[in-house]
């Protein structure tokens, strides 16, 4: 068990630690917003990847990647799947409406350009 609570105290501290960056991107969407949008798309990858590194998540690679432009439609089953999947590709999230207005959840969605529907 204290090995599990390091590993999501290194994990909080990473995120906490490059919240200022996901903030500069968002900044700079505004003021363009499609090199802003890839900005960002770009950090949610490489903020994924050290999540899975602080976490001790391996991630193993079963056929083909699409090829990009594509949309993926996995059905996931738990809250680490979409860090998983954020650390496979670059590219935006799409989640039901209400979680926008969850605690923590809902800022972290909304710095990812997640599409609420």
């Amino acid at each position: 068990m204290p090995r599990a609570l390091f590993r999501l105290a290194l994990a909080l501290l990473v995120s906490a630690l490059l919240a200022p960056f996901a903030f500069c991107a968002v900044l700079v969407c505004r003021v363009h917003p499609r090199f802003g949008l890839r900005a960002r798309g770009w950090f949610v990858h490489r903020w994924a990847r050290l999540l899975c590194l602080c976490l001790g998540v391996h991630v193993r690679i079963e056929g083909e990647r699409p090829p990009r432009p594509a949309f993926l439609a996995p059905n996931h089953v738990s809250y680490l799947d979409v860090i998983v999947l954020g650390s496979l590709c670059e590219g935006f999230f799409v989640s039901r409406a209400d979680l926008r207005r969850w605690p923590v959840v809902g800022p972290l969605a909304r710095l990812g350009n997640t599409i609420f529907i």
